[in-house]
C-alpha cells in the first residue's frame, strides 16, 4: 500500500498508465504524477496545465517512457516528457468542446478516444491533431462510450466498445456501423485475459466464447484487469473480486488500517509500531501492529471483545493495552513472539474477574480510556465506574463516576501489587479521568473533561499512600479550559497541557508550587483545539491540533505549522503523536491515516519532497505577484533555470524574518526584467543546514 506519506498526492487515484519504466497516475483534483518502482518515488509531471485543481485526469495511455496520451475532464493532451512539449487538442471532430474523456488508447496507428458524446478517431502520425478536421467521430443511439478494446482471435481482428446503455458493441470502421453483442447494461471496462477477452459492467462479468459473449458472474463491476489465469474485478461495494476459469477465487483483504482515526501510538526499540484506531465509518476500533511494512490487526478472534483506546510500553518493552467494553476487557498484556504475524502472540486479560479494574453499573463493562507508565516501570490506568442514572435518563459516559473508582497503579506483569486512588479515599476530587501520565519527579498528572488537571504527588513508592499530596488546577488557576485532551513533559521540566481552547504550560517549583500560563500565541495559524503533544530529543515541542501540527523549538518559539496543504499530512486533525528517539521519527496519527515524519532531515520516499518555494504553482496575476523561497542559508543565491537548463534569474538571499529564517522572493521576471513565460522551471540553492538542493516549480502567466 502506498499512502500520502510515501509521496502520493492523495488517495483519490482516478486512473493509471504503465510504461516500461514507470507508472503514471492521474487524479481528479491532484494533477498528473509519475511513480518510479525502482526507487519507490512519486513525482509530479510539472506542466502548468496539470497543477492541482486545474483539470481532472481521467485516462492515461503511455506509449513509452516519454510519450503520454492523456484524457481529461475537457479533452485530450499529448505529452512529450523528454522535450517538455505538450500539445492540447481542444476539439475532437464533431464532439462538443470541453467534453470529458472516459478512455484513450492507441492501436493500429490510430488514437481512439471514448467520450460521453461519442467516439473520436485520428491518425496517430497526423501532425495536425489540434485541427478539428483531423478527427472522425462516431456515435451510437445512446451516445456514450466508456471503453474500447482491440480484439485479435481466430476469427480475425475486431474492435469492441463499452457503452453507457447498449452493453458491448462491435465497431466496423470501414462503414462506421455498430453491431450489438450478447451483453446488456453499462460496460465500463474490457481486457484480454483467461485465454480470451472479458468485459465488466453494471450487469456483471462477460466472457467472449467464439463469437458470443456469455455472462459468467452477476455483480456491479466498475473496473477490470485480466492476466493469463486471473481476472481482477473492482466492484462498487464488495472491494476486489478475483475470477479464474473455475469461478470466483478468494483473495486476502488488503492489509493495514485504512480510513482510520489513529488514537494512540507506541514504537518499540525494534522499530515495531503499535497503534489503536477507530474506523471512521462505524466507530469500530482495533489494535494494530506495523512491523517491516507488514500490518497485523487484532480483534475479537484474538481474545477480547472490546474497544482498544490506548497502548503503552513498559520498561521491558511489553505492550499494555487499555480498553473499553465487555468482559474480557479493561487492561491486557500482549506477548509478541517477534514475528510479523500473530499466530504465536498471546493477548492476556490482566484482570478477567474485575477485582482490580472496576466495571460499571453495566456488569462486566469496563471503562479504561488511558494508560501510561512511570519512571520505575509501574503502569497507571485511568479507570472509572459510571454511576446509576435516573430512571428516565439514558446511560451516558457524561455521567459522574462513582467515588470508589479513579486511577489504578500496577507493578507490572506478572502482577503482584496494585493500588487504587479514588475520591472515596480523598486521593483525587473526581474519578472521571481521560488522560493520565507520570513525570520523573514523582507526580502523576490526570486530565479530566469537566474539572481541569488533577495533580497527585506519590514520590518513589506509589503503593504507599501515606505521602500523597494533591492539587487541582482549573480556570481560576489559569487553565484556558476544564476539558483536558493532552499532557506532556519537556526536557526543561515544564508540563504542557492541551485543551479544547488551546495550549497551557505549567511550571513546577521545588516547594511543589505550580504556575499555569496560557500559550495560545505559540499556535499561530493552528490556534484552536489541541489534541496531542510530543517532545523530541532536542526539546522541540510538536503540538497536534485540529488545524495541523505546530512545531515549537527548544526556546519555546513558533517554528512552523504543518498542514495537509503544505506537507504530506493525510489530514489537519491530529489525534496522536509519538516520537521515536532511536530513529528521529515522529509518527503522526490523523483522523484519516498514519504519517511518518523524519524530524531532522526529510526522506522523499516516506514523507514527500520538502517544499522550498511557495506558492507552487506560482501564478502571475500582475506586478504584485511574488513567490517565496525559504529555509535558505544566508548569503547563498537561489538560481532559477528553464526546463532546458537556461538560467533565468539569480536571487541573492539577504532577508531574515523575525524567527531567524532566511528567505528571498521572486517576482517572476528574468535577468532582463521581463516576465518569464509559463512553464516548468528548476531552482537550486543551499538550505539553512548547508545542504545543496534542486527542485521544480511551475509558473503560470494569467
Amino acid at each position: 500500500l502506498y499512502y500520502k506519506n510515501h509521496g502520493l498526492e492523495s488517495g483519490n487515484v482516478k486512473c493509471l498508465g504503465v510504461s516500461p519504466s514507470y507508472i503514471y497516475i492521474g487524479f481528479l483534483t491532484g494533477g498528473l504524477w509519475r511513480f518510479d518502482p525502482q526507487i519507490e518515488r512519486f513525482d509530479p509531471i510539472l506542466f502548468p496545465e496539470y497543477a492541482p485543481n486545474n483539470i481532472g485526469v481521467r485516462s492515461i495511455y503511455a506509449k513509452n517512457d516519454s510519450i503520454l496520451y492523456v484524457g481529461h475532464t475537457s479533452g485530450v493532451d499529448v505529452l512529450n516528457l523528454s522535450s517538455g512539449e505538450l500539445r492540447t487538442i481542444k476539439k475532437l471532430g464533431d464532439i462538443p468542446m470541453g467534453t470529458p474523456v472516459n478512455e484513450i488508447k492507441v492501436f493500429n496507428d490510430r488514437i481512439w478516444v471514448c467520450t460521453p458524446n461519442g467516439l473520436a478517431v485520428a491518425d496517430e502520425n497526423n501532425p495536425n491533431l489540434d485541427v478539428e478536421s483531423s478527427w472522425k467521430t462516431y456515435s451510437n443511439r445512446s451516445g456514450g462510450f466508456n471503453c474500447i478494446q482491440n480484439v485479435k482471435d481466430n476469427s480475425g481482428e475486431h474492435i469492441f466498445l463499452g457503452t453507457t446503455l447498449d452493453g458491448l458493441l462491435e465497431f466496423f470502421e470501414k462503414d462506421g456501423t455498430f453491431w450489438e453483442t450478447d451483453t446488456f447494461g453499462s460496460i465500463f471496462s474490457i481486457s484480454e485475459g483467461l485465454g480470451t477477452y472479458l468485459a465488466v459492467g453494471s450487469s456483471g462479468l462477460f466472457k467472449k466464447n467464439g463469437t458470443l459473449w456469455n455472462r459468467k458472474d452477476i455483480n456491479y463491476y466498475k473496473s477490470l484487469f485480466a492476466t493469463k489465469d486471473r481476472a481482477w474485478l473492482g466492484t462498487i461495494t464488495d472491494g476486489i473480486k478475483c475470477y479464474a476459469d473455475t469461478g470466483l477465487v478468494d483473495i486476502a483483504p488488503v492489509p493495514g488500517p485504512r480510513s482510520m482515526t489513529f488514537s494512540k501510538i507506541q514504537v518499540t526499540d525494534d522499530n515495531v509500531v503499535w497503534a489503536t484506531t477507530a474506523l471512521k465509518e462505524d466507530n469500530r476500533t482495533s489494535l494494530h501492529r506495523l512491523q517491516n511494512n507488514v500490518w497485523t490487526t487484532y480483534g475479537e478472534s484474538d481474545g477480547f471483545v472490546t474497544t482498544p483506546d490506548a497502548v503503552v510500553l513498559d520498561n521491558n518493552q511489553t505492550v499494555w493495552l487499555a480498553a473499553w467494553g465487555k468482559n474480557p476487557s479493561g487492561v491486557f498484556v500482549i506477548q509478541d513472539d517477534g514475528t510479523p504475524d500473530k499466530k504465536g502472540d498471546k493477548i492476556i486479560p490482566l484482570d478477567p474477574a474485575h477485582t482490580i479494574i472496576k466495571d460499571t453499573i453495566q456488569k462486566n463493562y469496563v471503562v479504561c480510556p488511558d494508560i501510561t507508565k512511570d519512571k520505575h516501570g509501574n503502569i497507571w490506568v485511568a479507570n472509572y465506574q459510571l454511576d446509576q442514572p435516573d430512571a428516565d435518563e439514558p446511560l451516558s459516559h457524561n455521567l459522574e463516576p462513582i467515588p470508589s473508582s479513579g486511577a489504578v497503579v500496577l507493578n507490572g506483569y506478572p502482577l503482584t501489587k496494585y493500588q487504587h486512588y479514588s475520591p472515596l479515599d480523598g486521593d483525587i476530587p473526581t474519578a472521571k479521568i481521560f488522560r493520565i501520565c507520570a513525570d520523573n519527579d514523582g507526580w502523576v498528572w490526570m486530565g479530566t473533561f469537566t474539572k481541569g488537571v488533577m495533580v497527585l504527588y506519590v514520590g518513589d513508592d506509589p503503593f504507599d499512600k501515606s505521602r500523597r499530596e494533591k492539587q487541582l488546577l482549573n480556570l481560576e488557576s489559569g487553565l484556558n479550559s476544564l476539558r483536558i485532551s493532552a499532557l506532556q513533559f519537556d526536557k526543561d521540566g515544564y508540563v504542557w497541557v492541551g485543551t479544547d481552547a488551546g495550549l497551557n504550560r505549567i511550571t513546577k517549583f521545588p516547594n511543589h508550587g505550580l504556575k499555569v500560563e496560557i500559550m495560545n500565541q505559540l499556535l499561530g495559524a493552528a490556534a484552536g483545539e489541541v489534541l496531542c503533544i510530543e517532545v523530541d530529543r532536542l526539546n522541540n515541542k510538536w503540538i497536534g491540533t485540529s488545524r495541523g501540527i505546530v512545531k515549537i523549538n527548544a526556546g519555546n518559539e513558533l517554528v512552523t505549522v504543518y498542514t495537509a496543504q503544505n506537507s504530506g499530512l493525510f489530514s489537519n486533525t491530529i489525534y496522536a503523536l509519538k516520537y521515536d528517539n532511536k530513529r528521529d521519527v515522529l509518527w503522526v496519527g490523523t483522523d484519516s491515516g498514519l504519517n511518518k515524519f523524519h524530524v531532522f532531515g526529510t526522506q522523499a520516499v516516506e514523507t514527500g519532497k520538502m517544499i522550498h518555494v511557495y506558492p507552487n504553482p506560482f501564478s502571475l496575476y500582475g506586478t504584485d505577484s511574488v513567490c517565496t523561497f525559504t529555509n535558505l542559508k544566508p548569503g547563498e543565491p537561489v538560481r532559477i533555470y528553464t526546463f532546458n537548463g537556461a538560467q533565468v534569474n539569480q536571487l541573492d538571499v539577504k532577508y531574515t524574518n523575525e524567527k531567524g529564517i532566511s528567505y528571498v522572493r521572486w517576482n517572476g521576471r528574468n535577468f532582463k526584467n521581463e516576465y518569464a513565460a509559463s512553464g516548468v522551471y528548476f531552482f537550486s540553492g543551499v538550505d539553512k543546514d548547508g545542504n545543496q538542493f534542486r527542485d521544480k516549480m511551475v509558473l503560470i502567466r494569467r
